[in-house]
């Protein structure tokens, strides 16, 4: 890749250094240096950033390289075929998120080169106080990023029988996560410096690697897979999970979105020749070619429920499995329905309940307080009440809840009663038993 000495290439970045104090711009630099830079890998520099820093070179100045550092990774991983992306399109989110996550990563990597050969006390506080903030910004901006790829982006792969990527990806992406949070947790408890140094580096090496694939692979794949509609329909199901940048600009298509259930056929062979040759290796080798996904979502007798598809046996069956208990009463005050399932028995519930007055399902002294809670969900004064309560020697929580449709017109409450004893008397227990995914 290069036939420069790390010495030299160290000798070249300061010299970038010195032009960029001097106000030269990111792009004249580009075109100046280009014979000189090719022979410097865009990996290879947040590697010299970190010794520049044992040589003394404050951070800041370092941190003027970024730009620079990105516009090279760019240019060095996004080749002709991701030119001319529209600018807010999703695929162009994607690839600036990955920009902003560089960033932070870069100079994530340099604060803790600098916690690793500091002695003062006051400014290795500092120093802990600005990584673990970077610590924070990147695991925030790459759960986001991930997530936007495994919920959104794969499911359209998966469908055109690409999954062993979305898979090694996935799980990659979940290591580097882990690294980032166990990262974050030493800055915050000021962990020990070699296990600090040691996870910051590996860190830095996952998000590069990362970016590497997905602007290698990944992304020209989508590109040249996915339609117009699909694309409309990512961006929508894109402002679900939120962004790691802020978006200046809005993308527009006139096309209907399209979701992984409504594709109907597979990859034609020409699209499959554009794929990159990571992918139709994989396809060819590990899965034995590309099985298109036939699933069929919807069906006779299935209930559109605006987030999903099911049938009336399913409906029951999944609120038998629901572990709270919920009554729903209509915008009359009438008790229309309620659900029983296998985990608790909270309030008294039968059949004889439907059609009966709210207020009437309760005590005497509490009718006051039932009209005004539903009059008050009526009307738009309160959007839920939270009450606790105890029965028969368990500990509940007793939401009301104001249920409106699109429009906003009242429909009727909703009360759910949830066993929360376990939460309340082994808070501990519950604490170890937790799983972080």
């Amino acid at each position: 890749m290069s036939n420069l000495d790390m010495n030299k290439k160290i000798g070249i970045i300061k010299e970038l250094l010195k032009q960029i104090h001097r106000g030269i711009s990111v792009e004249e630099l580009k075109t100046k240096y280009s014979q000189v830079l090719m022979q410097i890998s865009p990996i290879e520099i947040p590697l010299i950033e970190q010794q520049l820093v044992k040589e003394g070179i404050s951070i800041d100045e370092i941190l003027k390289l970024c730009d620079l550092h990105v516009a090279l990774f760019r240019d060095y991983l996004v080749g002709r075929e991701l030119k001319d992306i529209p600018n807010g399109h999703p695929l162009d989110i994607l690839v600036k998120e990955n920009d902003e996550i560089l960033k932070l990563s870069e100079a994530l990597g340099m604060y803790i080169t600098s916690i690793s050969i500091e002695s003062d006390h006051n400014k290795l506080n500092e120093l802990y106080s600005k990584a673990f903030e970077l610590a924070e910004k990147l695991y925030r901006a790459s759960r986001i990023h991930y997530q936007k790829l495994q919920m959104v982006v794969f499911p359209y792969l998966e469908r055109f029988g690409i999954y062993a990527v979305p898979r090694v990806l996935w799980g990659r992406e979940n290591e580097a996560i882990t690294k980032i949070r166990r990262l974050r947790e030493l800055l915050r408890n000021r962990g020990m410096v070699n296990e600090i140094v040691e996870i910051g580096k590996a860190v830095v090496s996952d998000v590069s690697e990362l970016i590497f694939r997905e602007s290698k692979i990944l992304y020209p794949a989508i590109w040249s897979i996915f339609s117009e509609g699909i694309w409309k329909a990512i961006y929508e199901e894109f402002k679900e999970i939120g962004f790691a940048i802020k978006i200046d600009s809005i993308w527009e298509t006139h096309e209907n979105p399209i979701y992984p259930w409504q594709i109907e056929k597979g990859l034609d062979e020409q699209t499959i020749e554009r794929l990159p040759s990571e992918i139709k290796t994989v396809a060819l080798s590990l899965q034995q070619g590309l099985k298109f996904d036939a699933f069929k979502l919807i069906r006779d007798g299935y209930i559109d429920l605006d987030t999903g598809y099911v049938n009336v046996d399913e409906i029951k069956g999944i609120f038998r499995g629901i572990p709270i208990e919920l009554t729903f009463a209509d915008k009359d005050g009438r008790v229309r329905f309620y659900t029983k399932n296998r985990f608790m028995k909270g309030f008294a519930r039968v059949k004889t309940l439907l059609g009966r007055k709210l207020e009437y399902c309760h005590p005497p002294k509490l009718e006051p307080t039932i009209k005004k809670i539903f009059e008050d969900l009526k009307n738009g004064a309160r959007d839920y009440y939270e009450f606790y309560s105890v029965i028969g020697g368990r500990i509940v929580r007793v939401l009301a809840i104001a249920i409106r449709n699109d429009r906003g017109e009242f429909l009727g409450a909703l009360e759910v009663v949830e066993d929360i004893t376990e939460f309340v008397e082994k808070p501990e227990e519950i604490k170890k038993r937790i799983m972080i995914l």
